[in-house]
């Protein structure tokens, strides 16, 4: 057993794989394991990787024939069926943690019911370092630690801004990832980090500490930045068959609404007038429904100034 598994998903990472690694051996709580799973890179990430396991017995480095990104969540749990810690943090290939970002992070598991705890990140685009902007400010503190148990999905769902949740920065308890058996992908959906939250939401308390947790790298290799589909997480999630139930039943009340959502969403992401005519079709088909919506964000505003 130990404290934290690192999971460190990679694949084509040899311009940032060494920082990435470096920012862990140098933290400044040593009671981890790191779990580096490639997934087929082909270019000098696997030399890099195999220094570090020369000289570091913490780290254990599996490789897999390329499956891509839209099943990532076959890579995931398999490191999390390798995991032995107590807590699973995330620190992808391309990203890298300040020194004392784990040794911060576990205090936030103070309470039993406390099952994810994030907080806030830096964007480094280049070699300059920035905040990741507008992930917090918008929100109440029991939204941020999705106290109570649940409240915090009405924002996965319908704000844009909750995704800036930087992934970098997020620590589970692996009980409870096992609990909601494991990382959860939509089909269809190249990525998996706001579903599986939305899915965690659903049974523990988050835990939000005002710290930097990690640093987001953002380079033209990267999937989030060439990914062009305009849907959201929670497009992919409303049609997912495979939904877990779990998530599937505590979003259930909210599928409607998303609808009209949605359409606006894409309509604004777009600008395409087929978004436009099915965002109004919507709405002359569920006016209730449409100025349930605009209640919703006139009261989330509210909210918003008085913070």
């Amino acid at each position: 057993m130990c404290t934290v598994s690192v999971i460190v998903p990679t694949y084509q990472h040899e311009l940032f794989i060494h920082d990435c690694l470096k920012s862990l051996v140098d933290q400044s709580f040593s009671d981890w394991e790191a779990i580096i799973v490639d997934d087929g890179s082909m270019d000098r990430t696997a030399e890099i990787v195999s220094e570090f396991v020369k000289i570091d017995s913490r780290i254990k480095y599996y490789f897999q024939e390329n499956k891509g990104i839209y099943r990532l969540s076959e890579l995931y749990n398999f490191a999390l069926s390798k995991a032995r810690g107590q807590f699973i943090a995330v620190l992808e290939g391309d990203d890298y943690w300040p020194i004392d970002k784990l040794s911060l992070q576990i205090q936030g598991f103070d309470q039993p019911e406390v099952g994810l705890v994030w907080g806030d990140g830096k964007l480094d685009v280049g070699g300059n370092l920035s905040d990741l902007p507008g992930h917090v400010g918008f929100f109440s503190n029991d939204v941020k630690n999705n106290h109570p148990i649940g409240c915090a999905l009405p924002e996965f769902i319908f704000s844009s801004k909750f995704f800036r949740m930087p992934t970098c920065s997020v620590m589970f308890r692996t009980s409870t990832l096992l609990e909601v058996g494991g990382f959860y992908q939509p089909y269809g959906l190249p990525w998996l980090d706001k579903s599986t939250w939305a899915l965690v939401a659903c049974v523990a308390e988050f835990r939000y500490l005002p710290e930097n947790l990690g640093v987001w790298r953002r380079h033209a290799g990267q999937v989030t930045q060439n990914n062009s589909d305009i849907r959201s997480t929670f497009d992919f999630v409303f049609s997912d068959s495979n939904c877990p139930i779990l998530l599937s039943s505590g979003i259930v009340k909210f599928q409607s609404e998303f609808k009209i959502f949605s359409a606006l969403n894409k309509w604004y992401r777009g600008r395409k007038l087929i978004h436009l005519a099915q965002f109004f079709v919507q709405i002359l088909g569920s006016p209730l429904l449409a100025f349930s919506l605009a209640r919703r964000f006139t009261g989330l505003n509210f909210k918003r100034k008085i913070l």
